[in-house]
């Protein structure tokens, strides 16, 4: 004869495959968020260099040129461009 424990067997183990399942599931959704935060932090401090680094280059490029796009103020590195 059949007990009362043994016919929750197997719906204790598939409750339990399917928690071990939905908890993998979430470990990989939070390591790929992490991955994108860590690749957008990557993309913003590119940008603010590539800023950072493009400014003074337009600036010296633009002061040996006769464009009259740029407006280049000083000769130091920090020079201050602005647009006219």
């Amino acid at each position: 004869m059949e007990t009362a424990n043994d016919s929750f067997g197997p719906l204790a183990a598939s409750s339990k495959y399917f928690a071990r399942r939905l908890l993998t599931i979430g470990e990989n959704r939070l390591e790929l968020l992490m991955v994108e935060v860590q690749e957008e932090r990557v993309r913003l401090l590119r940008a603010i260099l590539l800023a950072l680094v493009r400014r003074p280059l337009v600036c010296s490029l633009e002061s040996r040129s006769r464009l009259p796009s740029w407006s280049c103020s000083g000769t130091s590195r920090a020079s201050q461009c602005f647009w006219r």
